[in-house]
């Protein structure tokens, strides 16, 4: 198995990884807007301290949705890294190889 193989493996597996992530935030985001209504819809019967709960338990839960998005971008970054250095791996082989070849 040479080493493109073991590149193109890694990226299947982190754009896998990345897919699964971005339903797991879908669901999430999905969650915090359920919460959303729930508070909003009914803020009057949200008072004193059930309010400030509330209010924090949104705020946390859209900080997490932030995380969430911080770490998708990186995944997308180490994604197109991957491919690029693939890319570059590959013409460096071909490169070597043709030298090998033909001097």
């Amino acid at each position: 198995m040479g080493t493109s193989e073991v590149i193109e493996f890694n990226y299947s597996e982190v754009s896998a990884c990345m897919s699964d992530y971005l339903k797991v935030k879908n669901r999430v985001v999905e969650k915090v807007d359920q919460l959303a209504d729930l508070i909003t819809k009914d803020a009057d019967a949200w008072t004193g301290a059930d309010a400030d709960y509330a209010r924090a338990l949104l705020a946390n839960a859209r900080d997490k949705v932030r995380i969430i998005d911080e770490n998708i971008g990186t995944c997308s970054k180490l994604l197109d890294n991957a491919s690029n250095n693939f890319a570059a791996n590959e013409a460096r082989n071909a490169n070597m190889m043709s030298q090998a070849y033909f001097g």
